[in-house]
């Protein structure tokens, strides 16, 4: 048996639910959220349109969904990958272009995680697990369901090797040649363990895009495979001592611009992402984008006057920031405080989603837009990396 994570290929098209400044964007997010994966949204679930934001790519039969998070489905995948949805919920969006897609959503949430055996990331102040370096299974707790999740973790799962390959959800996806997925194997059960990587390592990486774009993307490419993001300051600092200036901060700033696409200013904070703060608002002044600049800096600064580059420090900052006494802290579950949920409600007077909705409108609009201002700073004599 084999276990991969299924990611989106970012050479297809990926799409936000609703439009970016639509209130109802925030508030699809929020539920989700507050929901957690493997719940059920069919008797809620009110087709939402689908955007796009940048230059148009060619539609796969899957795409991310920025946000919400999860994948969309097209109608042709719907139907041949029929036997492998059972457990799942197609959920429609309005058509995208005349096509149909549905947000894949996952009900199977299997306990089949090996915790003793799996190899742990752990804070080395705080002691708590924050993430898996080797995944281990057991097989005997498998199910006859190719597809799944587990019950602590929102990433989409399948599993190979099971009593009928035929029927497996990787096996058909490969074999009807279906486009807009890719498939990373964490765990064999034959073979030695395999180390995990890091969600902008695996997207980067492994975009199967080499070819030239003639924009600021050219600049960045090879810095996806060269800057540590998820290892804390110290491997940041070493990873980084090679990379140019420039081509850093135009780095940081795209990497930030992602993240806080996928899930705000406050999930760039909380993230291992929010160590490039700093140099993404030194990007914003060098591309002469000021007003995003500030608005990054404003967001930042409840955080101290001495940035904090750790996560475990900003999530700490964060908190502080909050200005709630222990004791109001303590009227949040403590499962909900080790979660991006429970943040969210502890440090709601920040107005974080108000900074969010300021930025997006004007990282889109000032100069241009970003890639816009950035990529004419790049031709303008950037050095190169």
């Amino acid at each position: 048996m084999k276990v991969f994570k299924i990611k989106p290929d970012f050479r297809f098209q990926s799409f936000f639910p609703y439009d970016a400044e639509d209130p109802r964007h925030d508030k699809l997010i929020e539920t989700g959220l507050t929901m957690g994966s493997g719940a059920s949204w069919l008797t809620i679930w009110d087709p939402p349109t689908l955007h796009t934001d940048g230059p148009p790519l060619k539609t796969g039969n899957f795409a991310h969904l920025w946000g919400l998070g999860g994948i969309a489905i097209d109608s042709w995948a719907c139907e041949v990958l029929q036997p492998t949805l059972e457990n799942c919920e197609l959920l429609p969006f309005l058509p995208y272009r005349s096509e149909v897609f549905n947000w894949m959503n996952v009900l199977e949430r299997i306990e089949c995680l090996d915790e003793e055996k799996t190899k742990w990331k752990v804070g080395k102040k705080s002691g708590k697990r924050f993430g898996i370096e080797e995944y281990q299974f057991a097989p005997e707790r498998f199910t006859q369901s190719s597809l799944f999740t587990l019950p602590k973790d929102s990433a989409l799962l399948t599993v190979t090797g099971l009593s009928d390959s035929q029927t497996e959800f990787k096996t058909i996806v490969e074999r009807e040649g279906l486009t807009g997925l890719k498939f990373e194997e964490i765990w064999s059960q034959d073979g030695p363990p395999i180390k995990a990587r890091g969600l902008r390592e695996i997207l980067r990486s492994e975009d199967g895009n080499s070819e030239p774009t003639g924009t600021y993307l050219d600049l960045l490419r090879p810095l996806y495979k060269i800057v540590v993001l998820h290892q804390g300051p110290d491997k940041f600092a070493t990873s980084i001592s090679g990379v140019t200036r420039d081509a850093l901060l135009l780095f940081a700033a795209r990497c930030c611009i992602d993240e806080i696409g996928n899930g705000g200013i406050l999930q760039l904070f909380y993230n291992s992402t929010g160590i490039l703060v700093p140099e993404a608002i030194e990007a914003f002044i060098a591309v002469d984008m000021p007003q995003t600049a500030d608005i990054l800096r404003r967001s930042a600064r409840p955080l101290g006057t001495q940035y904090p580059r750790g996560v475990e420090e900003r999530h700490a900052a964060l908190l502080r920031a909050s200005r709630k006494t222990p004791e109001e802290l303590q009227r949040i579950p403590t499962t909900m405080l080790e979660r991006f949920v429970g943040f969210r409600e502890a440090v709601e007077r920040l107005d974080y989603d108000v900074l969010t909705k300021e930025f997006w409108k004007s990282v889109k609009s000032e100069r241009g837009g970003f890639d816009l201002a950035a990529t004419v700073h790049w031709k303008n004599g950037s050095p190169s990396s």
